[in-house]
């Protein structure tokens, strides 16, 4: 019963990535790695006499539904949370026309100089990265500016991706 199941998510996954059948699983995880995009982003920024800091790794695969997933094996939950709230936030700014799937990889922080505002700019900054995104003047100084006011709207434009 199980080796059905089995045999049943193997082709859709095959076939969803593109591969032949009969490759191997690790060779088969290998090959769905390489078609992942990883970009890291790190924020450092000194203000007010307070050190924030935050580094954000992500994934992007293409082709998969719009999805935002959390593959962090971290255990600050607050700052992965953060993190994945300003990637839903970029995503939210952005018109995609493609289908992608990102997923939280990997952070970095310090107990003294990381926030959970720091790790939801560096969320936001990773994704606009990955998605070759440059932010006008006023939508970066809202970016940064929640650092300070913790309260952010959307941003003045819309983002196209193709």
């Amino acid at each position: 019963m199980g080796g059905l199941w089995w045999e049943e998510k193997n082709e859709k996954a095959y076939a969803l990535h593109q591969l032949e059948p009969g490759l191997g699983f690790y060779k088969y995880l290998r090959q769905v790695q390489k078609n992942m995009e990883r970009t890291h982003f790190k924020y450092a920024r000194q203000t007010g006499g307070k050190g924030f800091y935050a580094e954000v790794t992500i994934s992007l695969t293409r082709g998969y539904a719009w999805t935002v997933k959390d593959n962090c094996d971290s255990k600050e939950l607050p700052w992965r949370a953060a993190a994945i709230q300003g990637m839903n936030f970029a995503l939210g700014n952005v018109l995609l026309h493609s289908s992608y799937q990102f997923a939280l990889e990997v952070i970095e922080g310090h107990l003294a100089h990381s926030s959970e505002n720091a790790f939801f700019i560096a969320g936001a900054s990773a994704v606009f990265k990955s998605l070759q995104i440059s932010l006008n003047e006023d939508d970066n100084a809202l970016l940064l500016n929640y650092i300070n006011t913790g309260s952010i709207s959307r941003f003045n434009n819309l983002y196209e991706v193709p």
